[in-house]
């Protein structure tokens, strides 16, 4: 199973015009049966803009990007050591 939890938030830098987004993520693949964490996969991230509603637009576009370029690689691993060795 994988289970995802998102968390996004803002803040407001003091002497900073810009708003910022901010994201955690964790997406952990789990073992159905024992709830082990299999595959641990987090990360956290910020975007800033004038206005906080394109701020949260491009910390979502932002943290669709690091997923798809880091999360393959990870599960591409962690699939290359189910493998049988020969």
């Amino acid at each position: 199973m994988l289970r995802v939890n998102v968390k996004v938030s803002s803040a407001d830098f003091t002497n900073d015009p810009n708003k910022y987004a901010l994201i955690e993520l964790s997406a952990n693949l789990i073992d159905t049966t024992t709830r082990d964490i299999l595959l641990p996969f987090s990360f956290n991230d910020r975007e800033g803009h004038p206005t906080i509603s394109v701020a949260e637009n491009r910390v979502f576009i932002s943290a669709e990007n690091r997923i798809e370029k880091e999360f393959k690689d990870v599960f591409s691993v962690f699939l290359s050591q189910l493998q049988p060795m020969r």
